[in-house]
């Protein structure tokens, strides 16, 4: 059953959801923090709003607990892959609670999570797969 293209309502509870383009690294965001605390936040809000569109089509999984698997699809190996995906996690579990799609992103609700790498530099994207774990 599908939502739309980019959010795929998978088997066994779980879901998969695309943003079309990568998330700005750590050192990016290190960087705002520098400017000011409200320009770091400002920057950080700008990429939830970027992002929130993505997500929405999304059942609320409130008061349940989650697993997430990060697929990140890089344009080439320049970024080291911490700094791909730390700030980039840290918007996206932002914008579940947010969305009230999950409750908090502390260890009740996000039980664990991993991350896959590689390079597409034809489709460069972040894959999303969020499993309901009773």
């Amino acid at each position: 059953m599908s939502h739309r293209s980019d959010c795929v309502h998978l088997k066994n509870n779980s879901y998969k959801i695309t943003i079309p383009f990568v998330l700005p690294s750590l050192n990016a965001y290190i960087a705002q923090c520098y400017k000011g605390s409200s320009t770091a936040q400002s920057f950080k809000s700008s990429w939830e709003n970027k992002i929130k569109r993505y997500f929405k089509p999304l059942d609320s999984l409130e008061h349940l607990s989650v697993y997430v698997i990060y697929h990140w699809y890089e344009p080439n190996q320049v970024r080291d892959k911490s700094n791909i995906c730390t700030f980039g996690m840290k918007v996206i579990e932002d914008t579940l609670v947010r969305l009230h799609i999950i409750d908090d992103d502390g260890w009740k609700n996000v039980i664990g999570f991993e991350h896959e790498f590689q390079v597409d530099p034809k489709r460069p994207r972040i894959e999303v797969e969020i499993m309901v774990i009773d």
